[in-house]
């Protein structure tokens, strides 16, 4: 294990691209990092928490419909970091589902946008 001083965005996400497999980190959620990660097609494993902080990529994958990278336990967590780092076809396929999902799940979903702007339109006319 490496641990890096803070990169510049580029040189960030120029990191995360040459990642076989990103880890989630337990009690704290990866957050951006999820979002980065897997906009690259990096599998992101994760076990969630039990509060919201902890389970923001299980939400991903949960919205994508994706739960390859999602597991029960400490010793799954590490043995599907493993595995994926260390099994080439089975990374490709499980980021070409992810991939096959990502962007209408993740990056482009209108009905969260529009749920975002009903709650400000009614906290805005809640205010008047």
């Amino acid at each position: 294990m490496h641990f890096l001083p803070r990169l510049a965005q580029a040189d960030f996400l120029a990191l995360l691209e040459a990642a076989d497999v990103v880890l989630d980190p337990m009690h704290f959620g990866g957050g951006n990092s999820t979002y980065e990660a897997l906009g690259l097609g990096v599998p992101v494993v994760t076990w969630p928490g039990n509060f919201m902080r902890g389970r923001v990529t299980y939400g991903c994958y949960r919205q994508m419909g994706v739960m390859d990278c999602v597991v029960a336990d400490p010793s799954a967590y590490a043995a599907r970091a493993v595995e994926l780092a260390t099994t080439p076809d089975l990374r490709a396929h499980v980021s070409a589902r992810a991939a096959a999902r990502r962007a209408d799940a993740l990056f482009e979903d209108g009905a969260a946008v529009r749920a975002l702007e009903d709650f400000f339109e009614r906290a805005a006319g809640a205010g008047s």
